[in-house]
């Protein structure tokens, strides 16, 4: 399975472009990878510049959202 995942600002825009932690993940189960628990444990200080994200939302290659990590 592909899991695409979106970086979203306090005023739900997505954010474009090379950012850490927007990566596709392969895996069946999404939540037990090391991209996922970096994304969930680490303050978002430290996932990107000025902490400009707020929320990472993790899309399926059909475009649903099967999950979201509020910052």
């Amino acid at each position: 399975m592909k899991i695409y995942v979106e970086a979203y600002d306090k005023n739900d825009n997505q954010i474009l472009g090379n950012l850490d932690g927007q990566t596709v993940i392969r895996a069946r189960n999404y939540k037990r990878t090391n991209d996922y628990k970096r994304l969930r444990d680490l303050p978002a200080e430290k996932l990107s510049l000025n902490g400009r994200v707020k929320q990472y939302r993790f899309i399926t290659e059909q475009g649903n959202q099967i999950g979201v990590i509020l910052k």
